[in-house]
């Protein structure tokens, strides 16, 4: 099976994107002649003890990106999606039947519509490798309808993620989105890909030549 690149996982390894280092203050050296009063004491204390609280808030603030790993089952699930006009309800069960599918989640509708048009304009390249491409967000189906036909052609489903799906595909992002993950779940069920880059560009194209090198 041929691996995903530095963007994708191919390999299971957890390498979604880093939030960076949070920043660690030297402690202070006091020098001779230092004025170590109660009040000089109980304001340093103070600004220290401010200081870690909002690095704690900072930093449950923004949890790492996380994703399912590569070889791990793909939670089953049966959701309401539309594509244009035409609403339906999506199982993966059945769309693993025609070979491997193609799942992008994105924060939310029309905030991501570059990303949307991307996959809209590969389409066909998709079908021809044999994949079913289907993108998912927590927006209502009255906003995927809307944004389905203005911005992604109409050309796949939409569908609409509870936070029980959302969570079972480890893409909850703690502030009521979704991370940006694309994964290719496999015919068997297995998720054979997983993508959590943060930038929108390169996720339709990536996940596009690893189904395409699965065909081969």
């Amino acid at each position: 099976m041929p691996t995903a690149g530095a963007t994708g996982r191919a390999e299971g390894k957890r390498d979604g994107v880093a939030t960076g280092s949070l920043p660690v203050h030297a402690p202070h050296r006091y020098l001779p002649g230092d004025r170590l009063n109660g009040v000089t004491m109980k304001f340093r204390m103070t600004s220290i003890l401010a200081g870690s609280a909002a690095l704690l808030s900072l930093a449950a603030a923004n949890p790492a990106l996380a994703a399912l790993a590569v070889g791990d089952s793909a939670p089953d699930f049966s959701a309401e999606a539309v594509q244009g006009k035409e609403a339906m309800t999506l199982a993966l069960s059945d769309l693993r039947k025609t070979g491997p599918v193609v799942i992008f989640f994105v924060p939310s509708a029309f905030t991501d519509a570059p990303e949307c048009r991307d996959f809209a304009s590969k389409i066909d390249q998709f079908r021809a490798a044999g994949a079913s491409v289907v993108g998912m967000s927590r927006d209502s189906t009255e906003t995927l309808a809307k944004f389905s036909a203005d911005e992604c052609g109409a050309k796949f489903p939409l569908a609409s993620a509870n936070v029980a799906l959302v969570d079972a595909f480890d893409v909850n992002d703690g502030a009521m989105f979704n991370t940006r993950t694309t994964y290719v779940i496999a015919a068997s069920g297995k998720i054979a890909y997983a993508d959590n880059n943060a930038e929108f560009d390169g996720h339709a194209g990536r996940a596009l030549a690893f189904v395409q090198a699965l065909k081969r």
